[in-house]
């Protein structure tokens, strides 16, 4: 069975409630661990922690269960994701066209790390 730890899951509902009024009625919206991104043309199905879709093509019926253009992604570090968050997830999250912001928060450390994409596309 999947879970997470008593840090993981409330810093994401409270990353998730604080952006939540921030974007009303910019037309985007929020979604939290158990929406699917996809990668590159089915490359890979991502789960991540809190993202942000403000495409109207992710608010199409048949976009139901899978985003393909979120503007930000944040996912929750913990001892078993960290790895992965910071490495292939990472590599893989770069792939996306439309995303501005990756933001990794370590409720351990109480750290928060942001990546935002540069005018040069880096």
């Amino acid at each position: 069975m999947a879970g997470a730890g008593d840090a993981h899951v409330k810093v994401t509902l409270n990353t998730a409630l604080l952006l939540k009024p921030q974007l009303r009625g910019a037309g985007c919206s929020t979604y939290v661990a158990d929406m699917k991104v996809r990668i590159a043309d089915d490359e890979a199905f991502l789960y991540p922690d809190v993202m942000v879709t403000c495409d109207p093509d992710d608010q199409l019926p048949e976009q139901n269960y899978i985003k393909n253009s979120p503007k930000l992604i944040i996912e929750v570090l913990s001892p078993s994701t960290e790895n992965k968050d910071r490495g292939k997830k990472f590599i893989l999250y770069r792939k996306l066209l439309n995303l501005e912001e990756y933001v990794l928060i370590d409720p351990r450390e109480y750290y928060v790390e942001l990546y935002r994409k540069q005018d040069d596309n880096r």
